[in-house]
């Protein structure tokens, strides 16, 4: 659309990754991130719409993150011929919105053309050595960079000195859209990945070490070092030669300002684009995170139906017997945990000990012999899980449950080597023979009632309705009496404690933490909770000792009274399965689940407007490396489900890590959240964070899941996908191709 005032144009489509599904292929640091060669293409586009086919130079101004479910807004922005330039800028917004534009690239088209350069006719070039290119998208995905199918086009490349030469193609199933673009993006993107190479054999020759990190895609124009993610910041003096290549040969040397002189040929080696100079710099997950409009969402876990379940009929042994023989195990291997559990379930902490005593016994032992190391353990829960038939409560076993944290790290670090398996108390070696079935038909969980086999799943809550589908009813915390804060005075406790005097109401907190008043910086946010109106007081509690906790709450229940608790304290102490140990095991479990399960029994009279457990999805989907706090984590989740069966309230909240150096992000080093965001599960930020705590709290399902997923950087995700998010990582549906275009919002 020219404009007749200016002299100018605007174009303007729309983006997502519905109508051009290419793009969830292109995902960094766990968002789904537009490719800087798209914004190229954009300004080229533009460029040639008002005679202006050079683009000069185009600057990043902010990274273009594209929602999971919805699109972006776009307008490309061509201003007046001034001494033959032309100044443009590319601009996004969610659809269905009235935000305000984001400005993404800004720069200059020009009418002066650029010569293309040398014909790259000569094939493989002379005199190049071969660069191996089989490992190049694990090291990306290391880096960062969770590229699908579309966007893993580096076939073969080169090096001669200073230069690098590569071979680059869109897979058949994509090659049809390059008639859509005059280079497509995937393409050009690819192009620059024969940089990680150079970077990559710098590295090893430098350390004489065969397992040296390779380099980012880029780099070779990047600031900063070996090691970092990087994206394009700034291209000049672009110009495109020819249109619709599938497959081209691109030439990468160093440009005169440091960056990457690019030059793309086709396969004859005649002239398709040339790039003067690309300059990339280093982005992290927290600027992405900023630049993206996904804040996260309510998930829930549900069971499923399975579907393929296997047959019936596989031969297994029990782990006592294979134990007890000494000899060769079978492919798969029966733990009964149940049988492992205490006779007292009155003494909760004490049979939850015993029984993860015993299964972690049983899985180092499977991890030390070697005549374990082709099989399969399947460790079998009776009634741990809340698989709720017609008419039947949805209610597991707290002591059972926390089984399934343990063994979910054990999975996770050991794929292949461990399942889990839920069946009805009083089920017989049918049902068992069923789950077995279930698990070598590839499901990791699985849990059979009735002779049906049922697999655990995430889904995403709606907003506006309940677990029973009617509106819920949202409790009210500025009534009379206090409200407990459990680790109150540092990490998630004393975020939420603010939350809950600022937009809730709360007038009367108690924070309970183990040093009390001597905690860090417990005075100063005292003092600021003081000066927001509440009455505030600051308690020193070991809340993992059963007479404090009930001394405690007997103490407010017989003064001011006790409106709600917040249980948010935790302690972590990460480490693989194979090194965890009981006392490891204690320590977590004491901060976690024994304070949860005394303040459950102390306030099982009072009658409370909320009962908040801060649980983690490092029960769930994220444990990897923390097979206690995972397990201590499912206590909270099933002790909320009993909860409810009760009548009494409860909701757990099992987030995902923040990136404000809370919950389980306190532990996570930059590496792990780098490594998280490429697997799809990148962190929440405060605000964020505390969006979804507000509408947990509204909700009448007993565990709620807070979480961001990306669900491009799932699906390229290379391990093995947890059992909880694998219908989150279903393809997108295919709509639509290209970049759409034509008339769209003024």
């Amino acid at each position: 659309m020219s404009l007749p005032d200016s002299g100018g144009a605007v174009l303007t489509g729309r983006l997502s990754v519905e109508a051009q599904p290419w793009l969830a292929d292109h995902v960094v640091l766990g968002r789904t991130m537009l490719p800087g060669a798209v914004l190229v293409e954009l300004a080229l586009t533009a460029g040639e719409s008002v005679d202006c086919a050079t683009l000069d130079e185009l600057t990043l101004a902010a990274p273009l993150v594209l929602p999971e479910r919805s699109g972006a807004q776009v307008r490309v922005v061509v201003g007046p011929r001034t001494a033959g330039r032309r100044t443009v800028a590319v601009y996004s917004r969610p659809e269905d919105t009235e935000q305000e534009w984001a400005t993404h690239a800004t720069g200059f088209l020009t009418d002066t053309s650029v010569p293309a350069g040398d014909e790259l006719t000569q094939w493989p070039p002379a005199g190049a050595d071969t660069v191996p290119v089989e490992r190049a998208y694990e090291v990306l995905h290391e880096r960062g960079y969770a590229y699908g199918p579309v966007f893993q086009g580096l076939r073969a490349a080169w090096r001669r000195g200073g230069e690098l030469f590569a071979e680059v193609a869109l897979p058949e199933e994509a090659a049809d859209e390059a008639r859509l673009f005059g280079l497509h993006p995937a393409l050009l993107d690819a192009a620059m990945h024969a940089a990680i190479l150079n970077d990559s054999n710098d590295s090893n020759d430098s350390n004489d070490s065969n397992d040296s990190d390779a380099g980012d895609a880029g780099d070779a124009g990047a600031e900063g070092g070996s090691g970092e993610t990087v994206i394009p910041f700034a291209w000049n003096r672009v110009a495109l030669h020819a249109v619709g290549a599938t497959a081209v040969r691109v030439r990468i040397a160093t440009a005169d300002d440091g960056g990457m002189d690019i030059r793309v040929a086709d396969v004859t080696g005649a002239p398709v684009m040339t790039v003067g100079s690309m300059v990339s710099r280093p982005v992290s997950a927290d600027q992405l995170g900023a630049a993206s409009r996904d804040a996260g969402a309510l998930y829930a876990p549900e069971w499923i139906p399975a579907t393929g379940a296997g047959v019936t009929g596989t031969a297994w042994a029990h782990w006592a017997e294979v134990a007890e023989s000494g000899g060769e195990a079978p492919a798969v291997v029966v733990l009964d945990a149940s049988v492992m559990s205490g006779p007292d379930e009155a003494e909760v902490p004490a049979s939850l000990r015993s029984v993860l005593d015993g299964v972690l016994a049983v899985a180092q032992r499977w991890l030390t012999e070697e005549r374990f190391g082709a099989s399969r353990l399947v460790v079998v829960t009776r009634g741990a899980m809340p698989v709720g038939l017609a008419g039947a409560p949805a209610v597991g076993d707290v002591v059972l449950a926390p089984v399934w944290g343990l063994v979910r790290a054990a999975v996770a670090e050991n794929p292949g080597r461990f399942a889990l398996a839920d069946v009805a108390v009083d089920a017989d070696e049918v049902a068992v023979d069923r789950a077995v079935a279930a698990v070598l038909s590839g499901e990791a969980e699985v849990a059979v009632r009735e002779g049906v086999v049922w697999v655990p799943r995430l889904a995403r809550l709606r907003e506006d309705v309940s677990a029973v589908g009617v509106p819920v009813s949202v409790p009210s915390l500025d009534g009379e009496g206090a409200v407990l804060v459990t680790g109150g005075t540092g990490g998630l406790g004393a975020v939420m404690a603010r939350y809950l005097v600022a937009e809730r109401g709360v007038r009367d907190l108690v924070l309970v933490s183990r040093r009390g008043a001597d905690a860090p910086g417990a005075g100063e946010l005292a003092g600021e909770l003081r000066a927001a109106g509440a009455t505030v007081e600051v308690v020193a509690c070991d809340v993992s000792d059963r007479g404090a906790v009930v001394g405690l709450v007997e103490s407010l229940v017989c003064g001011r009274g006790l409106l709600a608790v917040v249980h948010a304290a935790g302690v972590g102490d990460n480490g693989l399965v194979r090194d965890l140990s009981s006392e490891r095991f204690g320590a977590v479990l004491g901060a976690k689940a024994d304070a949860a399960w005394w303040l459950h029994e102390a306030t099982a009279g009072v009658g409370l407007a909320a009962f908040v457990l801060v649980s983690s999805a490092g029960g769930l989907v994220l444990t990897a490396g923390q097979g206690n706090y995972a397990a201590a984590n499912v206590f909270l989740d099933a002790l909320a489900a009993r909860r409810r069966a009760e009548g009494l309230v409860a909701t757990s909240m099992a987030f995902g890590f923040w990136d404000v150096g809370a919950g389980l992000g306190e532990y996570l080093s930059e590496v792990d959240r780098r490594r998280m965001a490429s697997q799809g599960l990148p962190s929440l930020s405060h605000e964020a964070g505390l969006a979804l705590f507000a509408a947990g709290l509204d909700r009448s399902e007993a565990t709620v899941v807070p979480l961001r997923v990306d669900t491009a950087a799932l699906r390229t995700r290379t391990d093995e996908i947890p059992a909880l998010l694998r219908a989150l990582a279903r393809p997108p549906r295919h709509r639509g191709h290209g970049i759409g275009g034509g008339a769209g919002p003024g």
